[in-house]
């Protein structure tokens, strides 16, 4: 390959890396209700991304608005809006839209009514057909036949399908009231396939219909349409749960509750506290639920610097557990990193020092590094950056700032 080959290639690759990286679905910078005024404008619907700074995978589904397809559609058919859902309005947002789960993603009409409701990973090619049927006017929905016709004619909307027999098909209005329960009952079936988020509402105000919730066919439903902690169905799953092992299964009973618990826990918003993360793990684990709760919460608030780390740390170190290493050198490096006294990085200092059988990983070292550079220990200071940097590069990892600190050390 010669030098005109290679250069044409090398070319070629950062070209395709810059056309990458332009297309990416833009949002803009504005309200749901701001995006309503644009939307009636421009005749467009709207495209919502709700996400949090810790949810993980609204980190993933970011890339995927990066897809070059996708992007493209919605760009020009939609007005697109991400809202954050920490902050105040995205509060209000929740409670609008209902939003149990991140990351959830909206399909609006211009005036900000839900077409489409989605709280999960969605591919590109998933979120791309769903773009094309919004624009295109397509709904699906059930046969004009299995409606009663004085249901049919007061609540229901029509639209051509795309099969080649060209059926007219149907779908009840979700706002639709004095509905008979088996129509709600076949309705909230329905619209589960159709995968909106409708089939929540319908399928609450089936079970709203129903006096006795103990029928086989009441526990089936409520089970199959099982969704958050936080509600009433979920509640008389728990205090029921031997009945529901003996309709459904216990193996899918338990299968299903753990799944509740870990979206609740790891999607939920807003965030669980320490309370209600006890309860969902005593649900699981009735002997072991405190510990788990707390490491889940200090875990989770260390990592979002929560102010209330530093305060419910301590109660865990010094009232249930003092040597849970990850707690302990959280616990440090948050002294650290708050400008503690002297007296509370002495009490880490002691605490890291009495964790039983230690993992001696680089975090370790360099929290002992810092902690007897602040208090003044050079000889154990210099051991600790040492032991540190040695396992950095036995592990090819960066270690500029303990470099940087040894640095400092040896000026003691």
């Amino acid at each position: 390959m010669n030098f005109n080959s290679s250069l044409l290639i090398l070319v070629f690759c950062a070209l395709s890396q810059i056309n990458y990286g332009q297309y990416k679905i833009n949002f803009a910078d504005i309200t749901i209700e701001q995006a309503t005024q644009r939307a009636n404008i421009e005749n467009k619907p709207i495209f919502v991304d709700t996400y949090a700074k810790w949810c993980k995978p609204c980190k993933k589904m970011d890339i995927v608005f990066q897809d070059q397809k996708l992007a493209k559609f919605i760009n020009k058919n939609f007005i697109s809006v991400k809202i954050d859902m920490d902050k105040d309005y995205g509060k209000i947002v929740s409670s609008k839209y209902q939003i149990a789960f991140l990351p959830t993603l909206l399909v609006l009409d211009q005036n900000g009514n839900t077409k489409y409701k989605i709280d999960r990973l969605a591919t590109a090619n998933e979120l791309l057909s769903i773009a094309e049927l919004t624009v295109n006017g397509f709904i699906v929905s059930k046969q004009e036949e299995e409606i009663p016709k004085e249901i049919f004619n007061q609540t229901s909307q029509s639209a051509k399908s795309a099969d080649s027999d060209e059926k007219i098909l149907y779908v009840l209005s979700p706002d639709a009231e004095n509905l008979p329960p088996e129509i709600l009952f076949q309705e909230a079936y329905f619209r589960m396939e159709l995968m909106d988020g409708s089939h929540r509402a319908t399928a609450e105000k089936y079970i709203q219909t129903q006096d006795d919730w103990f029928e086989e066919k009441n526990i089936k439903f409520i089970f199959d349409f099982l969704y958050d902690t936080n509600t009433k169905t979920f509640d008389f799953f728990i205090e029921n749960k031997s009945l529901f092992d003996q309709i459904v299964g216990k193996e899918n009973a338990d299968y299903s509750l753990q799944i509740l618990i870990n979206n609740r826990l790891f999607n939920g918003i807003p965030r669980p506290d320490l309370e209600e993360a006890s309860y969902l793990y005593s649900l699981t684990d009735p002997i072991d639920y405190e510990h788990k709760a707390y490491q889940y919460y200090l875990s989770r608030s260390y990592e979002e610097g929560n102010e209330e780390f530093l305060s419910t740390a301590r109660t865990y170190l010094e009232q249930k557990d003092k040597y849970n290493q990850d707690i302990v050198l959280n616990f440090c490096n948050a002294c650290l990193d708050s400008n503690k006294a002297k007296a509370d990085l002495a009490l880490c200092s002691q605490s890291i020092e009495e964790i039983d059988d230690p993992e001696k990983n680089y975090n370790y070292y360099a929290t002992i590094a810092q902690l007897n550079y602040i208090l003044i220990e050079k000889d154990d200071a210099l051991k600790a950056a040492n032991l540190a940097i040695e396992l950095a590069k036995k592990e090819n990892t960066d270690f500029s700032n303990m470099s940087q600190l040894l640095v400092k050390i040896k000026m003691l």
